[in-house]
């Protein structure tokens, strides 16, 4: 049982290294200060900073819609977990990723955007028999979730953008890597305790 907890604690790293609280956060970054085809927005903070680029957009409100998705699953899951990682993963979703939305939606809203997708509630996850099932069908859909979030990074970090934005996605894609190699070890686990 060690190992699980161990296996937590290290997702749960892997979340809080998404939440940009592995160095002070991005809010602590100063924006680029003369980046490539940009859209003036005010001057100041991370919630509103100088410049932005419709690639910065469209990565934030990606990150922000998947962050929704995430807390909405793990809502719904964390009181139903039968496996003690997963129920830990669950309750380190619903812990950082509220602090990633408010991020987002404070640039979406600095630019003077609104979030494209829906807000997300916990009846959005699918109901399945408690148990062994749903452990694997939370860990699959979380582990497809940061997948995305990675190609988000990925493609925000190929494009010029603030520098704001370039450290929040070289941060959310380092997270990714982190979370997608534990949540693979988890889901081999648990498939391995199912088989």
């Amino acid at each position: 049982m060690l190992l699980t907890y161990r296996k937590a604690a290290a997702l749960l790293a892997g979340l809080l290294l998404l939440a940009g609280c592995d160095d002070g956060g991005p809010e602590r970054a100063r924006p680029d200060p003369s980046p490539r085809g940009t859209v003036t927005g005010a001057p100041g903070s991370m919630s509103s900073p100088a410049a932005f680029t419709e690639a910065d957009v469209a990565f934030v409100d990606g990150l922000l819609a998947r962050r929704r998705q995430a807390v909405a699953m793990a809502t719904a899951m964390r009181d139903q977990a039968r496996d003690r990682e997963v129920a830990g993963l669950a309750s380190g979703v619903v812990t950082v990723y509220p602090g990633e939305i408010e991020r987002a939606t404070a640039l979406l809203t600095g630019w003077g955007r609104r979030p494209s997708g829906p807000a997300g509630s916990a009846s959005a996850w699918p109901s399945a028999p408690a148990g062994a099932e749903l452990d694997l069908r939370f860990v699959s859909s979380l582990l497809e979730n940061q997948r995305a979030v990675q190609r988000l990074a990925s493609a925000r970090l190929a494009a010029a953008g603030s520098g704001t934005v370039t450290q929040l996605a070289t941060t959310t894609a380092g997270g990714a890597t982190a979370q997608i190699t534990g949540l693979e070890a988890t889901l081999r686990r648990l498939k391995g305790a199912a088989g």
